[in-house]
């Protein structure tokens, strides 16, 4: 596990895999447990991958390693339009 990022209602994650550049894996939590969740690696077989279990077990078994961050639209909020066009150039 690379990164474990809180922000809103989901949990971000890089998992590292086979494959050279980390997997990322977004995990969506509501009131009634897992709500979504999708990752980048080419897994087609139906349920959820290993990288999101591990994910999620990261969450369960290791809660301090998770960073909580803002939302990204309070995080942009404060920014002005100069800089917000920035981002994209």
């Amino acid at each position: 596990m690379l990164s474990l990022v809180w922000r809103d209602d989901a949990l971000e994650a890089r998992v590292q895999g086979s494959q050279p550049q980390p997997y990322l894996v977004r995990v969506r939590l509501d009131a009634g447990g897992l709500a979504g969740a999708s990752c980048t690696c080419p897994y087609t077989w139906g349920g959820i991958c290993k990288h999101v279990v591990a994910a999620l077990l990261a969450y369960v078994r290791d809660p301090e390693r998770i960073e909580e961050r803002p939302p990204l639209a309070e995080i942009l909020a404060g920014l002005s339009r100069e800089a917000l066009q920035a981002l994209t150039a």
